[in-house]
């Protein structure tokens, strides 16, 4: 179970690795694309700038997918420990339980059987 969880948090830090390499190049190659072309076509500087702006959207890009996969981390460890919490409560709820012996096949309550049975009182408020 363990090695099976190491290995998809492996393929998983790759594939986000990948994404924010990805996230990166792709607005800087298209500024630079768009930049030379219009160059290329209207004589204008505008490769140099453009490149400034597809780094600058690229590393905003990251962030936001780094930040976005640090979110899911942090809410997929906040569940594991609500998840751990849950089943020690119902480890302790189990251990305090007294069976005697008793399978509750019946559908009586488990403990019933120490209990003094108390008279019921005939006098009622009204009666």
């Amino acid at each position: 179970m363990k090695k099976n969880k190491l290995k998809r948090e492996a393929y998983s830090n790759f594939v986000l690795i990948s994404q924010i390499g990805f996230h990166m190049l792709v607005p800087i190659f298209a500024c630079v694309a768009v930049g030379v072309f219009i160059d290329g076509k209207y004589h204008t500087y505008l490769t140099l700038p453009l490149l400034i702006l597809g780094i600058l959207a690229g590393g905003r890009n990251a962030y936001a997918l780094a930040k976005s996969a640090n979110r899911k981390s942090e809410d997929q460890m906040e569940l594991e420990l609500e998840h751990k919490m849950v089943e020690e409560a119902v480890k302790q709820w189990n251990e305090g339980r007294q069976f005697a012996g008793n399978d509750n096949a019946g559908g009586e309550s488990v403990g019933n059987e120490n209990r003094e049975e108390q008279p019921e009182s005939s006098d009622r408020d009204g009666d």
